[in-house]
This record gives structure tokens, sequence and C-alpha cells, in this order.
């Protein structure tokens, strides 16, 4: 063998050994040539969950009188989706989408009357609990409970959903606490779920006041004869959701305190996040804040309610606090983007496998300033009967709503760049868009079977009270 042949094998024989030193750190092996950097360490997740919630409300580019200076501040630490979208005008279907990163029409829970999650689609909790994560949620409605199939995967955790008061987000704030403090050397998942902005608008003191100007129990024209006029309002027959609209005569009281409701609870999203800085987990935890739905305000002859798929319940929150492993270069993500992209980014982002076949998919190219060729998929579901329904596609500007009222389709079209407040359709001006949308919806949908397979329950499912409180908050005919 010739010298310079010699020279190669030594040299190849060096390189091996390094490289075995370097990954298995063998004994012996001198100092200079050990591996000197500490793997990364594991990443918690923390799903903070709103119900409720426009993303207009959050007082980040829009109603800067309200004030939401936690949310704000984990903005300013992540990733800000300014257009995120659900799949459904109610927290069922729209958290098992968030669950899954799939459609109502896919996972199966669409009906209040009732249905369940398909157990053959493996939630986010059961995907973190079967890679060896510590995983706990704590909620407040029934829908969210083991009886509707959602508490799969969760370990530990517990419902709330019958205070003597309505308020629950102590309950919710404090079990985080608990469950952060429990000594473990797994990683953590936890679910939060905060009810509080939900009607009825009834925040605790001091936020009771926060927005409040004079007295909405003044003397003139009672705020309930509006509200519960069916020509004005389509939610009207659903009388008991309005009760705490009694005496209340000014019609920006409501309004004031769903506002209210939304500081008090970002103050529980800074109890959290306070939490979690003091324990030493904040910067290498990953933090989803998202809410399920939004809210009807007045428009669209809807009031104080969540029914129709209309942008202001379409649009809902997420911002994404990234790991400080992550390098994030987006700040604020004006792309539209869906609810069903939550799991896959979170896998993403955790470096755990993502599961075939989501409508959802990672975000997290966005985040990192590359361009994504794949669109979000834009679609919204609502209804519960064959022939009574809803189905919502969002394209660029074009929204098309699909409607089907007595075995009849109805084609609503927007165009949001010019009417974001959806007030003019223009379907029969624009035909071919029209048609264009219906097709693509009836490629993801079977007209024959618009909702797909879903499991029905028994009302024996869900105890007398919740029952009860249920039909309270208009979820239950």
């Amino acid at each position: 063998m010739s010298l310079r042949n010699t020279t190669y094998s030594i040299s190849a024989t060096l390189l091996i050994t390094a490289a075995l030193w370097w990954f298995f750190e063998l004994p012996g092996v001198p100092s200079g040539l050990r591996r000197t950097s500490e793997p990364t360490p594991p990443v918690n997740v923390v799903i903070i969950a709103i119900d409720t919630m426009r993303t207009d409300f959050l007082g980040l580019s829009e109603r800067p009188w309200i004030k939401a200076p936690n949310i704000k501040s984990l903005a300013a630490d992540g990733t800000w989706f300014s257009r995120c979208q659900t799949t459904a005008p109610w927290t069922g279907p729209s958290f098992a989408s968030l669950y899954t990163g799939l459609l109502p029409y896919r996972h199966g829970f669409f009906n209040r009357n009732f249905n369940s999650l398909d157990p053959d689609n493996p939630t986010m909790a059961e995907i973190f609990a079967d890679n060896g994560y510590r995983t706990g949620g704590w909620v407040t409605i029934a829908f969210l409970t083991h009886a509707f199939g959602m508490h799969r995967g969760l370990q530990t955790g517990d419902k709330f959903t019958d205070h003597a008061d309505g308020q629950t987000a102590h309950l919710v704030t404090a079990s985080a606490a608990r469950f952060t403090s429990s000594s473990s050397q797994k990683p953590f998942y936890m679910f939060l779920h905060y009810f509080d902005v939900h009607a009825p608008y009834t925040p605790p003191a001091p936020y009771d006041k926060m927005y409040v100007e004079g007295d909405p129990y003044s003397p003139g024209t009672p705020l309930l004869d509006r509200v519960l006029d069916p020509r004005i309002n389509m939610e009207a027959h659903n009388t008991e959701l309005y009760q705490w609209l009694n005496g209340v005569t000014d019609p920006d009281y409501p309004v004031a305190q769903y506002a209210a409701g939304v500081s008090y609870v970002d103050s529980h999203v800074g109890q959290v996040v306070s939490d979690l800085k003091e324990k030493g987990l904040y910067d290498e935890t990953l933090i989803i804040l998202v809410g399920d739905h939004g809210e009807h305000l007045g428009e669209h002859n809807i009031y104080y309610a969540h029914a129709l798929p209309y942008e202001e319940v379409l649009q809902v929150p997420l911002i994404i606090k990234w790991p400080s492993s992550f390098e994030r270069e987006v700040a604020v993500i004006e792309q539209r983007v869906s609810i069903m992209d939550v799991l896959p980014t979170v896998l993403e982002a955790v470096n755990l496998p993502v599961p075939d076949a989501l409508d959802g998919h990672s975000l997290v190219k966005l985040a990192r300033g590359k361009t994504s060729s794949t669109q979000s998929l834009l679609v919204a579901e609502q209804g519960e009967s064959p022939d009574s329904y809803c189905k919502t596609i969002t394209d660029g500007d074009w929204k098309l709503m699909l409607f089907k009222v007595e075995s009849k389709f109805i084609p609503v079209l927007f165009n949001l760049a010019d009417d974001p407040a959806e007030t003019r359709n223009v379907a029969a001006d624009h035909t071919d868009v029209t048609n264009r949308l219906a097709a693509r919806l009836w490629e993801i949908f079977d007209p024959e079977t618009p909702f797909g397979d879903y499991h029905v329950l028994s009302e024996k499912t869900v105890d007398e009270k919740e029952l009860k409180r249920l039909k309270s908050l208009g979820y239950i005919r």
C-alpha cells in the first residue's frame, strides 16, 4: 500500500472513531473529543383555549380600548395568526377539529343532540400521552368531557361546569398551577379551557364596571324587547339564554360586558404565564392560545349567541409562543389559516410525527419566514339535519355560504375584501365563482351524506344538572 493510501486509511479510521466518541461518549475518550453541548430539553405544551372569543376583541389591531395586556405580551413573544378560522360555530365540533386536525365531516362530532368524537380519530392529548408526556386537562363545559369522547388521552383533569356563581376561570387556573408543580421528569401537555367570555356576560368585580358608562338600567326601552323580537333576532326563540338582560336598557351594555369578560380571562392568562416563568418552565414551553368560535353581537340579526358561520363567529384567536430553541422569524402572519392547522403545527414544533391524511397542515414554515406551497383548508360546517345546514368555503377574498333549506340550495357569496361585514350577497353577479366554490365543496363532502358517519349518544350520557345547563346556554333544544 502506498504512503498516500495509508494516510487516507488512517484519516478515515480517526474520523470514524471520533464519530463514535461523539455520539456514544465511550469511556476513556479524551475530553476534547466528547460532545460538549447538552441535548435540547423536552418541550412542554400548554393549550389555553378561550371559549366564544372573537379575534377582533383581543385588543391587538382592533378595539385598542380593550385591556388584554397578557395576551398582547404573549403575542409579542410569539407569532400571532391574525386570520385564523374555525370549522364550526359552536364548541363541540370546533374543539374536535382542534384536537384531531380534521373537519367535523371527518371527525364525526357535529350534532348537539347528541353525538361524539369518532374513537378512531386520535386526539392531540392521546398522541402526547403515547409519546411519554404527562397529560392533564381542565374544562368548563360538558361537550369536552368523557361522555362526548373529548377527554381521551388526558391522564388527569376535571370539569368545572356547575360552579355557584357561573365563574370557573379561577378553578382552571388553580388546577394548572397544581399540575405544573407536580414532580415528574416527563414533559407535560396541559389543556386549559376558559368559558368566562361566553354568554351570559357576567364578569366578576371589578371587571363588571370596567367598560360600562352610565347606568345600564336607567329608564328606557328594555333591551329584551328588541332581543326577543323574532323580526330582529333570529335566536329570539331561545328566551332562557337572554334572562341575564332583564331590566337592561342600554344597547351598549352587552358588548361592554363581553369585552370585560375578555379582560377577565386575560388576567388568568397572565397568571398561567407567571406561574410558568416562576417555575423556570416558560422558555421551553410551547404555548398556544386559541379560540373555538366567536360571537354574534348584533351582526346579521343575531344577538349574543353563535349560530351561523359568518366571519364574526368564524374568526378566532391563534397565538403561538414557541420554545426558545425554535427560530421564529415572523411575529404577525396575515395569511388565512385554520384551527385544524394547530395539531400538525404543534407536533412538528416538538419533533413528533405528524399523522397522515389530516385536513390541517403545519404552520411552522410560515413562522420561520419560509414560503409554504400548501394553503389551509378554509371550510366550516353548521347544522345537524340533512335538510337544513350550511357549508362554507373561503378562497382568497371570496367566501361562499351554501345553505340547504327544505331540500333547496341557496348560495350566498361575499367578497371579504370589499365587504368584510358580509352585507351584500353577490352570488348572482359572480356565477362563475359561485359554481367553482360550490363544486369544490362537493369534492369535500358527499351531498347524499353531508355529515359523514357519526356516533349517536343517549341523553343519559350527560347528567341532569349538566343537561339543564346546556339547554340554558342554547346548545340543546
